[in-house]
């Protein structure tokens, strides 16, 4: 590119380029750079966009011819002033595309074709509960056939189907096989003869005293196996029931069972215990033990003693009792609170809870 220094502007106007817009400059209109006689070239610029009207090139080589848009590396073409509406975009050449119209052509009234692997079947003829089935190789169609009416209440099948009377099912009902490749609805009497249960609602249990309900009532005796409930709290507290079981989580409900039990140091250090909070101690040889599900009232019964770590004489006796505590002390013979010689004490409550 030559200099332009020290050239005049007469002289090499025609090699300026320009847009013509009253001096303004480029705007947001699209407008053709120019030289300075006013020669419009085929790039036009604007504060937005650059366009290239037409002869437009990539490495000398040609890059736009009408509609169709090349490709310099790996790309693909296609013309696209001939697609339409239902046009498909294929390949029709190496690195190159086209619209086909023909992709998806007409066929018999209510028909799609194909060209390659495709199915085709008569969509005018779908109806309510019509099903689209193959008719042959590559084709399909729609068939009503493939559940037909059979029987009154029935379902009949083409192939390896099941049908059942569903009109006879009601409460209660077990739907079973009666024949090959057909099922039915059976009463509860006819499934438990299906399954060789008999037809009552008993079982045999083997034994000679007879037989055992399956479901309703317990029936389970001191001799015979059968149905048993389990004790509630309240039968546990009544203690007179004989044909309940007695459940892990229920079984200390019964009057004869231990509601609270604890060994513990003179120290108030728990050894090993059952339904007790903590153990308060108060002074020595006077202890509190917190009951962690408290008695019904005061009116239950406690059993206190000492393991002692010597012969001596000691009395261990409950001092005073409320639904939630008991207070255990231990004395001398002379009537004074002590724990010398004295190194455990048991205490076992029963009432209710």
């Amino acid at each position: 590119m030559a200099t332009l220094t020290g050239q005049a502007v007469q002289d090499r106007y025609k090699d300026y380029c320009q847009v013509s817009n009253s001096n303004s400059g480029i705007d947001a209109t699209k407008r053709p750079i120019e030289d300075g006689e006013g020669t419009a070239s085929k790039l036009e610029l604007s504060t937005t966009v650059v366009n290239v009207i037409s002869g437009f090139e990539l490495n000398d080589v040609s890059a736009q011819t009408g509609t169709v848009l090349k490709h310099e590396v790996g790309g693909l073409e296609f013309d696209a002033s001939a697609i339409a509406d239902g046009g498909i975009v294929v390949g029709t050449a190496s690195g190159t595309m086209a619209i086909r119209a023909s992709a998806l052509t007409a066929g018999a009234a209510g028909f799609v074709k194909h060209e390659l692997g495709g199915l085709e079947f008569d969509a005018s003829a779908i109806a309510d509960g019509g099903m689209v089935v193959g008719t042959a190789s590559g084709t399909m169609a729609i068939r009503t056939t493939v559940f037909t009416a059979g029987a009154a209440g029935f379902l009949t099948h083409e192939v390896g189907g099941i049908e059942a009377d569903i009109s006879a099912i009601t409460t209660d009902r077990f739907l079973v096989g009666t024949s090959s490749g057909v099922i039915g609805i059976r009463t509860a009497a006819q499934a438990r003869t299906h399954l060789a249960l008999g037809t009552s609602a008993v079982i045999d249990t083997g034994t000679a005293t007879g037989k055992v309900p399956l479901v309703g009532t317990t029936s389970a005796t001191d001799t015979l196996a059968g149905l048993a409930e389990t004790a509630t709290q309240a039968a546990q507290e009544t203690g007179s029931a004989t044909d309940k079981m007695v459940t892990p989580g229920r079984q200390q409900f019964h009057p004869s069972a231990a509601k609270g039990w604890v060994k513990f140091s003179v120290g108030a250090v728990s050894a090993a215990n059952y339904n007790v909070a903590s153990i308060t101690d108060t002074a020595a040889g006077d202890w509190t033990v917190n009951w962690a599900t408290d008695f019904s009232s005061a009116n239950y019964a406690v059993s206190v003693t000492a393991l002692l770590t010597a012969t001596d004489a000691r009395l261990v006796f409950a001092r005073a009792q409320a639904a939630g505590t008991t207070r255990i002390q231990m004395s001398n013979t002379s009537a004074s609170l002590t724990e010398t010689n004295a190194s455990d004490i048991f205490v076992t409550a029963f009432g209710d809870q």
